[in-house]
């Protein structure tokens, strides 16, 4: 069966709540609103630190656009 998540962006509780509605009697199917902080990293590194993440293994792009252009990201699995 498969599952789906909406992740609402956290400015839009009313959006959450609309998807949550609308879709509460589907099975596999949530809505949570995005519960991610700022990046605690934005700071300037110290002099001569280098940066042991320089290629991160997860990405936030393809979800961190999708709430910026639609106010919310659809996830799927299996």
């Amino acid at each position: 069966m498969a599952r789906y998540l909406f992740i609402v962006a956290r400015d839009q509780p009313e959006l959450g709540a609309h998807l949550a509605r609308e879709f509460s009697g589907e099975a596999g199917v949530h809505v949570v609103l995005d519960r991610r902080c700022s990046d605690r990293r934005r700071g300037a590194a110290p002099e001569g630190a280098s940066d042991r993440r320089r290629a991160s293994r997860r990405t936030r792009a393809p979800i961190q656009n999708e709430l910026r252009r639609l106010n919310f990201a659809l996830v799927t699995g299996d």
